[in-house]
This record gives C-alpha cells, sequence and structure tokens, in this order.
C-alpha cells in the first residue's frame, strides 16, 4: 500500500472514531516493512483530542534470541508465525 493510501484510509479512520467520541486508537503492526508514525503525527496534529499510537508486536523481544537471521520484512519471524497461524499458505521447498 503507497503511504498516501495508508494515510487516506488512517484518515477516514480516525476521522470517524473522533466524530463517535472514540479519542483513541492504537495501531498494533505485524508486519516489518509498514510504518505508521509519521502518519500519526500528521493525523494527530489534525484531530487535537485522538490519541494515536503505533506498536509492533515483533519489537517487543530480541528476535536474535529465537531466530538465526532476525530481519524486517518476510524474514525467519514472519514466516515461521505464518507456518503456525496458516500453514497452507506457506510455500516449502522440498
Amino acid at each position: 500500500m503507497y503511504p498516501s493510501t495508508k494515510m487516506a484510509v488512517l484518515n477516514d479512520l480516525v476521522e470517524v472514531l473522533n466524530r463517535q467520541g472514540i479519542y483513541k486508537l492504537l495501531i498494533l503492526n505485524g508486519h516489518g516493512g509498514n510504518n505508521f508514525k509519521t502518519l500519526l503525527r500528521e493525523l494527530g496534529a489534525k484531530y487535537l483530542k485522538m490519541w494515536l499510537a503505533t506498536c509492533s508486536w515483533f519489537k517487543i523481544l530480541d528476535p536474535s534470541t529465537y531466530f538465526e537471521i532476525p530481519d524486517d520484512h518476510s524474514d525467519e519471524m514472519e514466516t515461521s508465525l505464518m507456518m503456525y497461524l496458516r500453514p497452507a499458505l506457506v510455500r516449502t521447498l522440498s
């Protein structure tokens, strides 16, 4: 998704939450290629009542403790998670 598309989607979401009186949004990021900080910073300036934050589940622990080659995009950790959650979606080499 292009950053401008992510911004449009987030803006729509934040606008609706703000209008409904829901002033908190936490984005739980699950993919190393995503970055929401700058988008949320810009939206926070537009929606002053909103508390906007993001966190990435894969940064909670040091991945080198569990994985040999840590990276941030389609790496051993993401593949392992998908093999656990949706193994039919992961192609393996035979």
